[in-house]
């Protein structure tokens, strides 16, 4: 792999073929059995960082070629099914199809995106689709919408390593343990709501425990209030701004700021708005209001919040939101979007898929809420009170939703499936349309200022 890696540095110029070929080739049925796709496209990867070349352009030809091989597979299985089975690898070992089939079979429309991420069936199940009869349209859907998260998962890693070696900017301690803190906040998350989620309970005791729950954060939320305010919060949201502030290197502040942005009003409108439309047609008219009323109550607090309180941001960035700073609202508000969707499809959920959404949820929030922190827009207090606000609105609603004359209009869960399908095309929208046209004029607003900088801690207007 180094070889190539060098020989790529030679013959720059080939770099993006071959990141969209080896795409190909890896999602392609029959040849991505064979060949060592993943290890090749991170050597190439490595080389695309290292030659400096454009991350969007790397993860465009990553994404053309992994839809190409999945939909030519796709066609293959639907056309030559018989063929297909008659050659090797396949005619050795027939059990692949197979258990793909029973793959497709358990999961459905899920399969598509579960198999691109899962080595031995990545290249069969677009195969198998196709032999299923799936209807192109669905298909062709569900495998672009996939390759969109399938390009960065297997690009960014090395281009992020050949970046770092090429400009020898080396990772810090620091950068490692803002990993695990990324990664252990979800982890204990989980670990905690599984349990409470393995224990049996009626409609009473959940009512409690919303109850208790909104109780403690509001306590919470009072007391960073306070805290802040009279100035018991000033050392450490000093000493985190001048962390973050120190961790800032080009690759990260690009992933960042694609992250932060997801948070702003028009990609969340936009991703609410898809939510809201899915449960329409699924005729879940009741689970509507409730997800627009926790979308509408969680903006309103968060601007009745802001204004009240009316703390200052950090001064480090060009510039900086024109609003106040406390509580975080991108924090918030994207607690209240996650947990609501987990919220609205609870009850069609075995423990694993609760335990693997509560992962991938807790995940979101915690690199959004990271986002503010790095892009030194937020102080931590800030970040603790909107996860205290966030918390409250999911405590609420959570409570609404075992009140005895609302039940029997939410019995019946929407589907969880369909529900992640519905998030995957909101959040592409969202990206498609807002924030991509304005990432790079974010990305001038969110450079930092030259040292020293003006720090003006946490106080109100008038203080």
């Amino acid at each position: 792999m180094t070889e190539l890696t060098q020989w790529f540095g030679e013959h720059q110029q080939w770099i993006m073929l071959a990141i969209a070929l080896l795409a190909f080739f890896e999602s392609l049925a029959l040849v991505g059995i064979i060949i060592p796709g993943v290890a090749l496209l991170f050597a190439t990867a490595v080389a695309a960082g290292s030659a400096s070349i454009n991350i969007w352009w790397v993860l465009i030809a990553g994404f053309l070629g992994a839809v190409l091989g999945d939909g030519l597979s796709f066609l293959l299985g639907r056309h030559s099914h018989e063929k297909i089975t008659q050659l090797p690898p396949f005619n050795k070992h027939p059990e692949w199809i197979i258990k793909g089939e029973e793959f497709f079979q358990k999961y459905g429309i899920a399969s598509i995106v579960i198999g691109r991420f899962i080595g031995p069936i990545r290249p069969v199940m677009p195969l198998v689709a196709g032999m299923l009869e799936m209807p192109a349209l669905r298909f062709y859907s569900i495998n672009i919408l996939s390759a969109l998260a399938w390009s960065p998962f297997y690009l960014l890693p090395g281009y992020l390593i050949g970046a770092a070696a090429e400009t020898q900017q080396l990772v810090k301690q620091q950068h490692f343990f803002l990993l695990a803190c990324i990664l252990f906040i979800p982890w204990i998350t989980n670990a905690c709501l599984t349990l409470y989620q393995k224990r049996p309970s009626n409609n009473k005791q959940r009512l409690n425990t919303s109850i208790i729950l909104f109780a403690t954060s509001s306590a919470l939320l009072l007391c960073t209030y306070l805290m802040t305010k009279n100035g018991h919060f000033t050392s450490i949201n000093a000493w985190g701004l001048k962390v973050f502030t120190a961790l800032h290197l080009p690759l990260l502040d690009n992933f960042f700021i694609a992250v932060t942005l997801l948070g702003y009003w028009l990609p969340m409108a936009i991703w609410a708005a898809t939510i809201t439309v899915f449960l329409l047609l699924q005729r879940h008219f009741v689970l509507a209001t409730v997800w627009i009323s926790a979308a509408l109550v969680g903006q309103f607090s968060i601007s009745w919040l802001k204004g009240t309180t009316a703390f200052v941001r950090p001064s480090v960035v060009q510039q900086p939101p024109t609003s106040f700073s406390f509580p975080s609202g991108h924090t918030a508000i994207i607690i209240v979007f996650m947990g609501m969707l987990l919220l609205l499809s609870r009850n069609r959920l075995s423990l694993q898929a609760y335990k693997r959404g509560i992962l991938a949820s807790t995940l979101i929030c915690v690199l959004v809420a990271c986002s503010r922190l790095y892009l030194g827009v937020h102080w931590i207090s800030d970040i603790v009170a909107g996860t205290c606000l966030g918390v409250m609105i999911l405590a609420l609603f959570y409570g609404i939703l075992q009140q005895k004359n609302v039940q029997p209009y939410t019995r019946e869960s929407t589907s969880p499936k369909n529900l992640l399908i519905a998030t995957v095309i909101g959040i592409f929208c969202a990206y498609v349309f807002a924030v991509i046209p304005s990432f790079e004029v974010n990305k001038k607003h969110y450079q930092l200022l030259d040292p020293p900088y003006k720090i003006v801690l946490a106080t109100n207007k008038n203080g």
